[in-house]
């Protein structure tokens, strides 16, 4: 499968867009100023460039096939297998070209060595064209299935072989035509190659931003040049175009090298940092692998004395609740301290199992309010207190004090709630008995106070009634000092009807009447009769 290396070369498009059109413009120029340079070669120096491109062809083609074992980049392995085959083909156009095989030759030099210079161009130029078209082809395809390495190599040393076979046994043409146009017009196919691997990578856009395509580029122009604008206008051996188009082959294939090594030193760069980076997170890794090594141990420990802690409480149960939307009372039990058993006669293991288990345990009377408690919105850090009863499991009914703190994490996880519930069944017990004695102090304060009220109200009317018979009293003591005043003076007085008005007179000072009338004789005609009236009423008989 194709695997892109994207690696910036830190220059923008447009500038690797007016290099490649002033390159095309440089080469597609050449036939009209080739053939003025001093280029004239001999046998010597054509050996000489082809043993150069021979050793360039072979690096590039071992640096492309390591690359790609590297990071599956399945275009080195074409450029790879591609290069690999030039390389002996370009090899054995070496060979040929020098003075040493001139007469072991199955041709003529001036058959031969056209030919196979040819024949390593065609070789070039379909590899790189399958290189582009095959990873065209699975992207249109949405084809997944990688390409096996061993069909590449076999083509290609079939390809090789093939080549090898035609120089030795078929008889080799002429391959210069001076009376044409293009004195070596064969050499336009590979050129077709180069053109249509030209136009796939261009079109693929991968050079904006890869080092590598962007010199595959560089060297798919030099080639398309070469082929097109160069070696078809050489009239003969070691010319001046012959010659160009050897330099120009050796430039395509150092582009390519170019574009390796660029590859080759990102990689590096990137591993290097990659393994800095490494060391860096390794260390920070190692660092906190040891914190979070010496924080489990504290927890354990500080586990291990919590733990002993709420054990050894006798009346304490110690819980945790987890928030769970599903559960009848929003909380799921997920711990309950061992003293539990003790307090109600049930296992830690039941009351976790068994959701609903406490919620039967809680007395009916309570279980409504105690519900909505559990119910209400809690925030974190936020804390809840309230009493209740639970139902043991002999029957036993318990008073319980519970009293939880709301837990929440920074993970995302549901919210705990942290509590512990004492039996207060003692306290409420007695405290009924205080209640029952109050009240009973209560009822007896009550009776005393009415047995003391009513002794009041008794002595209150027995003074009064003891004031008035004093008032009494007086009023007939004073009522005798007048009366024997009044007969004092009277004592003196002979004269009756005297005697009378003294008497009314004297009623009327001492009594404070308004109204006295003296009758001389009753009914019976024995006894004097008095009429007297004080208030209102004697003011008008007066």
């Amino acid at each position: 499968m194709e695997k892109n290396v994207n690696l910036r070369i830190g220059r923008r498009p447009n500038g690797r867009f007016f290099t490649y059109l002033v390159l095309a413009l440089i080469l597609f120029s050449a036939p009209f100023w080739m053939s003025s340079l001093p280029l004239q070669g001999d046998t010597h120096s054509h050996t000489l460039l082809e043993t150069v491109a021979t050793l360039i062809a072979l690096i590039v083609g071992a640096m492309s096939i390591t690359y790609y074992y590297s990071h599956r980049y399945e275009t080195l392995l074409f450029i790879g297998a591609g290069f690999l085959g030039t390389a002996l083909l370009d090899g054995y156009h070496a060979l040929i070209t020098s003075t040493f095989f001139a007469t072991r030759l199955p041709s003529p030099a001036q058959t031969l060595i056209p030919w196979s210079w040819l024949a390593g161009r065609l070789f070039l130029g379909a590899f790189l064209l399958f290189s582009w078209l095959v990873g065209w082809l699975r992207q249109r395809w949405q084809h997944t299935q990688p390409v096996r390495e061993w069909t590449v190599y076999m083509t290609a040393a079939l390809a090789t072989l093939a080549s090898f076979a035609f120089f030795a046994l078929y008889p080799l043409p002429s391959a210069y035509y001076p009376e044409s146009f293009f004195h070596r017009p064969e050499e336009l196919l590979p050129g077709f190659f180069f053109l249509l691997a030209l136009i796939g990578y261009g079109q693929k856009g991968e050079w904006r931003r890869n080092a590598m395509e962007h010199w595959l580029l560089i060297s798919l122009i030099l080639g398309l040049g070469t082929q097109t604008a160069v070696m078809p206008f050489s009239n003969t051996l070691h010319d001046p175009p012959f010659n160009l188009a050897h330099l120009l082959k050796i430039a395509s294939y150092f582009c390519i090298f170019i574009g390796l090594l660029i590859n080759m030193f990102h990689i590096y760069r990137q591993a290097h940092t990659n393994a800095r980076q490494l060391e860096i997170t390794n260390a920070a890794l190692q660092a906190e692998i040891a914190q979070r090594e010496q924080t489990m141990i504290q927890l354990q420990q500080a586990e291990i004395r919590y733990q002993s802690l709420v054990e050894q409480i006798p009346s304490a149960v110690i819980y945790i609740d987890r928030y769970d939307e599903t559960s009848p009372n929003k909380w799921r039990s997920t711990y309950f301290s061992p003293q539990v058993e003790h307090l109600l006669g049930y296992k830690p293991y039941e009351l976790v199992a068994d959701p609903d288990l406490w919620i039967r345990l809680l007395h009916p009377d309570d279980r409504t309010a105690v519900l909505n408690q559990n119910q209400q919105t809690l925030s974190p850090g936020q804390s809840i207190s309230q009493e209740y009863r639970l139902i043991s499991r002999n029957g036993r009914v318990l008073w319980i004090h519970d009293t939880a703190t709301i837990i929440q994490d920074n993970n995302g996880n549901p919210p705990i709630r942290q509590g512990i519930m004492l039996d207060i069944t003692e306290r409420k017990i007695a405290e009924e008995k205080l209640r029952q004695a109050y009240q009973e102090m209560e009822a007896r304060i009550q009776d005393r106070t009415a047995a003391l009220r009513s002794a009041n109200e008794s002595l209150q009317t027995e003074i009064q009634e003891r004031q008035e018979a004093v008032q009494n009293l007086s009023r007939f003591a004073n009522q005798l000092r007048i009366a024997a005043e009044v007969s004092r003076q009277l004592s003196a007085i002979l004269n009756p009807e005297e005697l009378l008005e003294k008497i009314i007179s004297l009623l009327q000072e001492r009594f404070h009447l308004y109204h006295v009338h003296i009758y001389l004789v009753d009914d019976a005609n024995e006894w004097l009769v008095m009429q007297i009236g004080s208030g209102e009423i004697g003011r008008q008989l007066r």
